[in-house]
């Protein structure tokens, strides 16, 4: 099995920080009406940037098999899954649910001079909240639609003992094609079945590159690839791009070219990663940067609406890119402050990063 070195431990690191950046520019906003900052929005968001979940479920496979040959591993692995999967997940559902439906709600009041407490719960209670808080609802995203992530990954690690004797090529390949055939449809037709099989307790692209994860970390050759190919790799995984084009809107044509990139793509940007890990207080704060970016876009969102100034980040190309970096930043910020203050809350809500 292969051993984890300093090297490999820091590409692992920095990759995780760079695909946690990713994430937040798939969801930064640009407007239609400029042009450049859309097509730049629709590279990241249907092209790099969607290298970023697979890459987690893969680590989180290769890791989780290093201890497969520790006794009672299944055990120990599920105990700290639900530290730190479980606890982060509802936790920050909750905390979501009272953001939405309170803090932003107030927040406007006092912007827009109304009054301080209208407005708040506008869909009043409702069981469904509650079922999604806890991600209950099979075929819906969890309250914070990020965390999806977190909710598959425990069912895959609850699954590990079936799946390590899966991970093999003879599965793994018939898994991401069969991805192949759901991936195209979700975000063009979503219905139940394809999100059940897309980012639902049924994940195939997440099994397909969990068991990836795990058996890689069972060979014994090393983690990694020539720099000539992984430029070839990553020049496909343009081109690839290239073809579909930089439009976010989908299609099922479209979203099957980004289908096809990923595994191009992700295999060339981690064969490039540099294996000198940056400082810890950076590449710990990817976890914490993936959380917290949806709420500080949607708090920049409201005060820059209410300013007259969204428009400057979101209708030129360079405001988009630094729209992105602020969100980024401020999350990071955010994160900083609460390990500076709450050191032991951090750690917990954070799932122990």
């Amino acid at each position: 099995m292969l051993k984890i070195d300093d090297g490999l431990s820091g590409k692992l690191a920095n990759m995780g920080l760079l695909c946690a950046f990713l994430v937040v520019f798939i969801h930064t906003p640009a407007d239609e009406s400029c042009r450049g900052a859309w097509l730049i929005r629709g590279y990241f968001s249907h092209g790099l940037a969607k290298i970023a979940v697979p890459y987690f479920f893969t680590a989180a496979g290769f890791l989780l098999a290093g201890r497969f040959d520790q006794p009672g591993w299944y055990s120990s692995a599920l105990r700290k899954r639900a530290m730190s999967l479980l606890v982060p997940l509802v936790f920050w559902c909750a905390v979501h649910y009272f953001f939405r439906n309170v803090f932003l709600p107030v927040l406007g009041n006092l912007l827009y001079g109304r009054s301080v407490f209208s407005g708040m719960f506008p869909a009043g209670f409702r069981s469904e909240d509650l079922r999604l808080v806890f991600a209950l609802e099979p075929y819906r995203q969890p309250y914070l639609a990020v965390l999806w992530f977190l909710r598959t990954l425990f069912v895959l690690v609850a699954a590990s003992p079936l799946l390590r004797r899966l991970a093999k090529p003879w599965f793994i390949i018939p898994v991401w094609l069969a991805n192949g055939w759901i991936f195209p449809d979700y975000g063009v037709e979503c219905t139940e079945f394809t999100f059940m099989f897309q980012e639902g307790f049924l994940s195939l692209f997440g099994t397909a590159y969990f068991c990836l994860g795990m058996y890689l970390r069972s060979r014994s050759a090393a983690f990694g690839v020539k720099k000539a190919y992984a430029l070839i790799a990553l020049a496909m995984g343009a081109f690839i791009l290239s073809v579909r084009g930089g439009d976010p809107y989908v299609d099922v044509a479209s979203r099957t070219l980004t289908w096809l990139s990923i595994p191009f793509l992700l295999c060339g940007v981690w064969s490039l990663m540099p294996s000198k890990p940056l400082p810890r207080a950076l590449t710990s704060l990817a976890f914490p940067v993936y959380i917290l970016h949806t709420g500080v876009i949607e708090i920049l969102g409201l005060v820059g609406e209410r300013a007259g100034m969204l428009s400057v980040f979101t209708g030129t190309t360079a405001g988009y890119c630094a729209f992105g970096v602020v969100i980024a930043s401020l999350a990071a910020l955010v994160a900083f402050g609460l390990r500076r203050f709450l050191p032991n809350a951090a750690r917990v809500v954070f799932g122990g990063r």
